[in-house]
């Protein structure tokens, strides 16, 4: 079941949820697009790991998802830099050495 809310209030909100030992968190090209919350690696990586920390804290098993390309979105479409981030932060999540210590800590 998809749980509403922002980045910081999802283990919260997991949490409010009787029976979820599980978190599937997934990103949306929203949030590179918006109000550039997201604008580089670093700070999607700032954002995802208070996420994976409060998974943890509250021994939740965390798994993340890349981010889906948005092609035929006109606000993505007109900004090319913006699928390079994207591009660049799913390279970042599938090159195993960067999630290691998190992933070995689910």
């Amino acid at each position: 079941m998809p749980v509403p809310g922002k980045h910081r209030g999802v283990p919260g909100t997991a949490n409010s949820l009787p029976g979820v030992d599980t978190v599937i968190y997934m990103m949306g090209i929203n949030d590179i697009i918006g109000k550039g919350a997201i604008n580089s690696v670093k700070t999607y990586n700032d954002t995802v790991k208070s996420i994976i920390d409060g998974c943890h804290a509250s021994k939740k098993k965390i798994y993340i998802g890349t981010i889906p390309p948005a092609g035929g979105f006109t606000a993505f479409d007109k900004d090319p830099e913006k699928d390079t981030l994207r591009k660049d932060i799913n390279k970042h999540l599938d090159t195993p050495d960067k999630w290691r210590r998190w992933r070995n800590r689910l």
